[in-house]
């Protein structure tokens, strides 16, 4: 809803554009009352569940919610302590369609980096980007 409502005001559907900007609020509120584990203040995989999916680590880069926001920076946190293993981040660590998730998904492990760098943590993510340097190869 959010780009819905930029490209209605980049065409001047004034009226369009306001209703979307309500649905997006809506739904915002509707995430961080059931996406979120009270516990922990993270975002979580789906609703009712406590896992954690790294996938959420991209509410920043898509606007959903600012880097200094204490639920981003939670989100960061705990994902980072649920689904790193060896400097490699897994996308989510619950059972699927084919079982227990078994290896790292190194777009995640970028995503980690970039987030840890602005929440603060820059060492640290410099620290992660060289070791995730290190599993790289010729190809």
């Amino acid at each position: 809803m959010d780009r819905a409502t930029r490209i209605a005001e980049f065409l001047k559907k004034d009226n369009d554009a306001e209703d979307y900007a309500c649905w997006r609020e809506l739904i915002k509120a509707d995430i961080l009352k059931k996406g979120r584990n009270p516990q922990t203040n993270a975002l979580i995989q789906f609703y009712g569940s406590s896992s954690m999916d790294a996938a959420n680590l991209l509410a920043q880069q898509y606007s959903f919610l600012s880097h200094k926001d204490s639920v981003y920076v939670d989100t960061v946190l705990h994902t980072f302590e649920t689904l790193c293993k060896d400097g490699l981040m897994y996308r989510y660590n619950s059972p699927d369609d084919f079982g227990q998730p078994k290896s790292s998904f190194t777009v995640c492990t970028f995503w980690m980096i970039k987030s840890l760098y602005l929440i603060g943590r820059e060492i640290q993510a410099i620290e992660m980007f060289e070791q995730v340097l290190q599993y790289s190869n010729p190809v």
